[in-house]
């Protein structure tokens, strides 16, 4: 059970918290169907499922499914696929933006032969699909293992930089966020899309202009996380708004259809002095149990239970919070741990980007390291942009943050999760806002694929920091 610490008390910054149902503002709330997150390794109810949303699960600990087996230490290029631009009211957006991981599904075989799939892809035997939107306004979907289109695209009509989540009780429903709504020609509607997989039509959209909205960021970068229970969406919207989702949705196999019906709950706050401007959440929401996770531009970071929408803790990091945060809970102390990093952006020449680990339960800062050689810019993307790996098997007493310094060029840096102390640094030529993947073998030996904006992608020990091999791809990486 959470309950704050008396330095992460709600009432000590005078956070002020507003709830509505339907857009209904309401004095508390109490969920009918309870939400419990609870078991972040078992997140799908079906098996060999994959990557199904931005760093694979509600602990937001990494972003790889299964394990490897590495016999050459080596990287190499398998396919590549293009992505297009799209206009804007005053520039041109390119790519796939930051956060933009993709998610890997293998989908179950009588759900597969619902979906409007190619053909030849539908009879693919044990199929996995990488997802993923670009800046274009499309979202891809293609086969992992070859890279060829699995099923017709689908046109959102404006750019996306979010990840996306596939739901996890088996039902074909995907969820992406828009990131600009002003396009050459016309503004359209902005927020966070659900899509129905069986046809590519859209359930849903979360517009991010109701009047519930704290900032005037309309857009949705953070990936949502699905309770496979209750069929529940939680995510954090770029206007400050921490969404629910009740789906109530029905999916009927033997006619191939797909319908919701949903109920949508939303969450604010904001603490005495804070610039409601500055209250967006950049990041995706991490969760366990009933507590979610999140941390928004001014820095604050805060603890909600979800199924009264309302606050158990909250602290002032005193900057940006870009980087969703991770959890781990520890068998051996019955921990539950919460990793996150600052940008610097609102510090002045003073600032620095520190790297902080929390009791996730009471608000308690547990350690902070301040990165060093790291001062303030006038660059936008300085700072821990990037969520950190949770090391598990041959790492599982690290935490690796990755800390861009603009055109100065990065830092990798492992820290003991007990104290925070520094395991090992590796220094990267340029600039990366690109989350690090660990990746393991059956044996439990740890790899780190660290990528950075000049195109290099790393292969590195993880235990080491050690760069074992680096592939260089044409174009900038996010």
């Amino acid at each position: 059970t959470a309950q704050a610490d008396e330095s992460a008390s709600p009432s000590a910054i005078s956070l002020k918290k507003t709830i509505y149902n339907e857009l209904k503002t309401m004095e508390s709330f109490s969920r009918t169907k309870a939400i419990g997150m609870v078991d972040p390794f078992n997140y799908a109810v079906w098996k060999q499922s994959g990557v199904l949303t931005f760093r694979g699960g509600p602990f937001r600990q990494n972003a790889a499914y299964g394990t490897v087996n590495v016999s050459r230490n080596s990287l190499t290029e398998l396919w590549k696929a293009p992505v297009g631009s799209k206009r804007l009211s005053k520039s041109t957006v390119h790519g796939i933006a930051w956060p933009g991981q993709p998610i890997i599904v293998k989908w179950p075989t009588e759900v597969r032969n619902l979906m409007n799939l190619n053909d030849e892809k539908k009879n693919t035997t044990a199929l996995k699909e990488v997802i993923l939107g670009g800046q274009d306004g499309i979202i891809y979907f293609l086969d992992l293992i070859d890279g060829q289109e699995t099923r017709t695209p689908i046109d959102m009509g404006a750019p996306s930089g979010s990840g996306a989540s596939i739901a996890t009780n088996g039902t074909p429903i995907l969820g992406i966020g828009q990131s600009h709504s002003n396009l050459s020609n016309k503004q359209v509607p902005n927020g966070y899309h659900l899509y129905n997989l069986l046809n590519g039509k859209e359930l849903l959209l979360l517009d991010g202009r109701d009047k519930a909205a704290n900032t005037n960021y309309s857009g949705a970068s953070g990936a949502a996380l699905f309770d496979k229970q209750t069929q529940t969406v939680v995510m954090g919207g770029q206007n400050g708004v921490l969404y629910t989702v009740e789906l109530n949705e029905t999916f009927d196999h033997l006619a191939g259809s797909l319908k919701i019906d949903p109920a949508i709950q939303r969450y604010k706050a904001l603490a005495a002095k804070q610039d409601k401007k500055r209250s967006n959440i950049d990041g995706s929401v991490a969760m366990y149990n009933s507590y979610v996770f999140y941390g928004d531009e001014s820095g604050m970071l805060q603890c909600v239970d979800i199924n009264t929408l309302s606050p158990v803790w909250a602290v002032k990091t005193g900057d940006d919070i870009n980087a969703t945060p991770a959890l781990d809970f520890e068998e051996d102390s019955q921990t539950l741990a919460l990793y996150t990093g600052n940008s610097i952006v609102y510090q002045g020449k003073s600032g620095v980007s520190t790297l902080r680990r929390y009791n996730a339960l009471t608000g308690e800062e547990d350690w902070a390291y301040e990165v060093p050689d790291l001062g303030y810019s006038t660059e936008f993307k300085f700072g821990c942009m990037a969520s950190p790996v949770v090391g598990e098997h041959a790492i599982d007493d690290l935490v690796i943050f990755t800390v861009t310094g603009g055109k100065g060029g990065s830092q990798v840096i492992a820290l003991t999760k007990a104290d925070g102390g520094v395991a090992w640094t590796r220094k990267l030529d340029s600039e990366s806002e690109s989350s690090p993947v660990a990746v393991y073998s059956d044996s439990g030996q740890a790899w780190l694929v660290q990528a950075e904006r000049n195109g290099s992608v790393h292969l590195m020990d993880a235990k080491t920091g050690e760069i074992l091999n680096t592939l260089t791809l044409p174009g900038e990486i996010e």
